[in-house]
């Protein structure tokens, strides 16, 4: 696998680091982390992971509850993960780029949930719900999908600690 230098070197289409393979010690931020743009945007990553900690606990009791008020808006959080990056310096910033990525991403496959879906009518949710009691498959792998986001966003919240 690749280290933050090689990940520089090659560039954000090759680099396939895991979040375990990315160390958030090694940081060396040259940014200001005590002003109010990067306060906003550490506040809201942080939020966006209470709000996806809450919604794991109440997913594991009832699996149709509904998802979208727990999950921060995509844009606002593309936004806040370039606001952090812009804090560190050239090396560290392609490990908080990467993980950054990774936490996108994951974001992104929490709107695969049929209760983000919005075009999915009332009657059609029901159904999805009832499969989702029923299926076991699905229910795994929607958990998947919020521990995939938990684990990212402590990595990334690791770099501003």
């Amino acid at each position: 696998m690749l280290c933050a230098g090689e990940a520089q070197a090659v560039g954000v289409a090759f680099d396939y680091r895991k979040l375990d393979e990315i160390d958030p010690s090694t940081r060396k931020i040259v940014g200001d982390l005590n002003s109010e743009k990067a306060q906003k945007a550490i506040a809201l990553i942080s939020d966006a992971k209470q709000k996806a900690e809450t919604l794991f606990r109440n997913y594991k009791e009832d699996v149709t509850v509904r998802w979208k008020p727990f999950l921060t808006p995509i844009p606002e959080m593309r936004a806040a993960v370039e606001e952090i990056q812009e804090l560190f310096d050239q090396e560290s910033k392609k490990d908080v780029e990467r993980v950054g990525r990774l936490l996108l991403s994951a974001r992104y496959k929490l709107n695969e949930a049929p209760s983000v879906n919005p075009k999915i009518s009332e009657s059609a949710l029901l159904f999805s719900n009832s499969l989702l009691t029923t299926n076991s498959k699905e229910k795994a792998k929607y958990a998947t999908y919020l521990k995939d986001f938990l684990q990212a966003a402590d990595k990334f919240m690791l770099f501003v600690a």
